[in-house]
C-alpha cells in the first residue's frame, strides 16, 4: 500500500472517530436535557401542589402518592425513576426514545406550568 492511500485511511478514520465524538456528545446532550427538564418538573410540581394543593398534579398516581407520602417525597421517588430508566435507556442505546421523552415533557409537563406561572406572575 503506498503512502497516499495510508494517508487516505487515516484521514477517513479520523473522520470517522470525529463523527462518533460528536454522536456521543449529542446523545450524552440529549440525556442531560431530559434529566434537567425531569429537575425543572419536579421543582414546579412542588411549588404548584404548595400552591393549589396535590391535584396540582395531572397524573392521578402521583397525586395520589402526593396525597399519602407528602409531596417531597412522591415527586422525588419519582423523578428518580424517571431519571433512572432514561440512563437505562442511555446505556442500551436508545437515545431516540429519550430526545422523544424529553421533547414529550417539555410539551406536556414543563410548558404548560411554565405558562400558568407566567399568566400569574403578569397579574400581581
Amino acid at each position: 500500500m503506498g503512502g497516499r492511500a495510508i494517508a487516505l485511511l487515516l484521514r477517513h478514520a479520523d473522520a470517522r472517530n470525529g463523527t462518533r465524538r460528536v454522536k456521543h456528545l449529542t446523545t450524552r446532550l440529549v440525556l442531560a436535557v431530559f434529566l434537567v427538564l425531569q429537575l425543572a418538573d419536579g421543582l414546579i410540581t412542588f411549588q404548584a401542589v404548595a400552591v393549589f394543593g396535590p391535584l396540582a398534579e395531572g397524573n392521578p398516581l402521583l397525586a395520589a402518592w402526593i396525597a399519602i407520602l407528602g409531596p417531597g417525597p412522591a415527586l422525588l421517588g419519582a423523578k428518580l425513576v424517571a431519571c433512572g430508566c432514561a440512563t437505562f435507556l442511555y446505556q442500551a442505546g436508545y437515545h431516540r426514545v429519550i430526545a422523544g421523552l424529553a421533547t414529550v415533557y417539555m410539551v406536556v409537563a414543563v410548558g404548560p406550568w411554565l405558562h400558568v406561572l407566567t399568566v400569574l406572575a403578569h397579574q400581581r
